[in-house]
């Protein structure tokens, strides 16, 4: 387990909202994976944008979303 702002140190980002306390208990990038205490990666794939699916996962439990569209 590890708290967010630990995860974020290792990342190159400019940007971070709210609380970066929490604790992460599991990482995915598979919305219906998601559970209590996920972080959800939201990937722009091939066929899929995990942008799509960000409600969703923070419904399922997600404590934290990593974008690369700042507008979400």
């Amino acid at each position: 387990m590890k708290q967010l702002q630990d995860i974020v140190k290792t990342l190159q980002t400019t940007h971070v909202e709210g609380n970066t306390a929490v604790k992460v208990l599991d990482i995915t990038a598979d919305s219906r994976a998601v559970k209590v205490g996920s972080l959800f990666i939201a990937l722009d794939g091939a066929t899929v944008d995990g942008h799509n699916y960000v409600n969703k996962a923070v419904e399922a439990g997600a404590v934290a979303v990593l974008v690369s569209k700042p507008s979400l």
